[in-house]
C-alpha cells in the first residue's frame, strides 16, 4: 500500500468500498491503471485534519490511464 493510502482516514478508506474494489479488478483485468481522484479524496483528508462530518462515498471520481474511461465504465457496469 503507497503511504498515501497508508494515511487515509480508516472509515472513509477507498478499499472498504465495493466499487472502488470492482474497478480496481476490471482496470486490473483491462491492464489500466485507474485513480482515484476529487472531491472524495479532498472531503476525506480535510475530514481527517478537522474531525468533520462524513464523507460523501458515493461521488467518486476516477482518472484513468492505459485505455478509456469510457470502456471501463461500460466494463463495470456490465459487472
Amino acid at each position: 500500500m503507497s503511504e498515501a493510502m497508508a494515511k487515509f482516514p480508516e472509515d472513509t478508506h477507498p478499499l472498504k468500498h465495493d466499487l472502488n474494489l470492482n474497478v480496481l479488478a476490471i482496470a486490473r483485468q483491462k491492464c489500466q491503471h485507474v485513480y482515484l481522484v476529487g472531491g472524495y479524496v479532498r472531503d476525506a483528508f480535510l475530514r481527517k485534519m478537522h474531525n468533520s462530518a462524513k464523507v460523501n462515498a458515493k461521488d467518486l471520481d476516477y482518472a484513468v490511464s492505459g485505455g478509456t474511461a469510457f470502456d471501463l465504465a461500460k466494463a463495470v457496469a456490465a459487472k
